[in-house]
Formats: structure tokens, C-alpha cells, sequence
């Protein structure tokens, strides 16, 4: 239509057809090379697959899930998904823990470092903590803060809403068992 690109989308199409070429390059530039490397070739949907800490095997076809998605945004700033990947390489992040309300995010960040050559980090999803009305409780919704004066305490409740119980009476000994009990349980189940 003769107007400029007002924001920069990763063609999920043309890298299913040739994520094997677009993986070649290992090189820290490989973001400004990125959009050239695609080339239109023939090919199959790229089902993209990764192993959670927390809720296991996981996979989607980005180019169908989710489609194009935004690299740099119209105003020019870099989108966050580009972002989070060479922020946590360059960083040399291998372990992500977050909220499960993000898992969404991971199968493109996974598609961007393959496209990069940049490493894959470790991922774990943890469950949140919802409201009767089945929204996430945080500061947006008006959650009330936790009282960070007893920091032992306040993790205590949060470890019982999320099912971590614990026959301690002590908080010290709490503290100290569901540590104990969440890396038995959710860590080294999948590590």
C-alpha cells in the first residue's frame, strides 16, 4: 500500500519453512540478520515442544496458535517478547520461574532463541492464586499485599493456599519443610 512498516513482525509461516537455515547462525548479531535469513521455501508447520518443570510436556505450532507476532512495536520500541530472549542470554539466564498466567509466552520465546542460536533456559510455570471469581490475584485486581512484617508467617498462608501444608508448628520449622517439600515435589520431579 506504499506506507512505511510501522511495526516489525517475525513471518511465523516463513520460519516454519526454514527454521532449519534460520538456526544455522549462532552469532550474538543474528538479530540483525534475522529478517534476512528467511528465505520463501516450501516446508511443514515447525510443532514446537518443551519440557516444564511444573506442568511437563508442553508443544504448539506457533505459526497457527499464534501467528505473526511483533518484534519492534510502531513506536519503535523492542517488543517483549525479543526482549526477555536477549535480555535472559545475554544475562545468561538458565532458569525461568514465573506465574502460569505466562506460559503462553514461551513457545515464541523458545521459537525467537532457536531463530537466534541463542540457549534455551529451563522453564517452570508456578500456579497462582485466584480469586472466588477466578481472576489472579494482584495489585491491579485490588488484592490486598501480604504483611511482609512476618515474612515466615506470610509465606506460611501463601503455602497453604497454594496446597503446600505443613504439620510444623514452629514457623522456622514451616519455613524450613515446605522448602523441603515444594523441591521434593515440584523441582526434581522434572529437572
Amino acid at each position: 500500500n506504499g506506507q512505511a512498516a510501522r511495526a516489525w513482525r517475525l513471518n511465523t509461516d516463513i520460519y516454519d519453512r526454514n527454521r532449519a537455515s534460520a538456526q544455522v547462525n549462532t552469532g550474538h548479531d543474528a538479530i540483525n540478520v534475522v529478517a534476512t535469513q528467511f528465505q520463501a521455501n516450501a516446508g511443514l508447520a515447525h510443532e514446537l515442544t518443551w519440557n516444564d518443570r511444573l506442568l511437563g510436556r508442553q508443544s504448539q505450532v506457533v505459526s497457527r496458535a499464534v501467528g505473526d507476532f511483533v518484534l519492534k512495536r510502531a513506536d519503535g520500541l523492542w517488543a517483549y517478547q525479543l526482549a526477555v530472549v536477549v535480555d535472559d542470554a545475554a544475562q545468561g539466564v538458565t532458569h525461568v520461574v514465573r506465574g502460569q498466567d505466562l506460559a503462553h509466552n514461551t513457545p515464541r520465546q523458545i521459537l525467537l532463541q532457536q531463530a537466534l542460536g541463542l540457549p534455551t533456559p529451563s522453564y517452570l510455570h508456578t500456579p497462582l492464586v485466584l480469586a472466588a471469581d477466578g481472576e489472579k490475584l494482584s495489585k491491579q485486581n485490588g488484592a490486598q499485599a501480604l504483611d511482609t512484617a512476618k515474612p515466615v508467617v506470610a509465606l506460611a498462608q501463601a503455602g497453604r493456599v497454594l496446597g503446600i501444608q505443613c504439620l510444623a508448628v514452629n514457623p522456622a520449622d514451616w519455613l524450613r519443610e515446605a522448602m523441603d517439600w515444594w523441591v521434593d515435589r515440584h523441582l526434581k520431579i522434572r529437572a
